[in-house]
């Protein structure tokens, strides 16, 4: 998933992730915890703090304008 982060964010490729393990929004949640140096764990707790916080409203504006898309198949939804 790293190697399509970085396609898609640093280098502005096309990028397409599939997953089967992964819902959409899981896959956004490693992408913006690592864009933004933040660890995933306390993403998921909502206890990142200020400073976290602030790395999050930096990189969501990145992500949102890179050019990847994700998704997992209808039946793991």
């Amino acid at each position: 998933m790293d190697v399509a982060r970085c396609a898609a964010i640093k280098h502005r490729m096309p990028t397409a992730i599939f997953s089967l393990e992964m819902s959409r929004t899981e896959i956004s949640m490693r992408v913006i915890a690592a864009e933004g140096t933040i660890q995933l764990q306390d993403l998921r707790k909502g206890t990142i703090g200020d400073a976290g916080w602030a790395k999050i409203v930096k990189v969501v504006g990145r992500i949102s304008d890179s050019p990847s898309s994700s998704t997992t198949p209808p039946i793991c939804r």
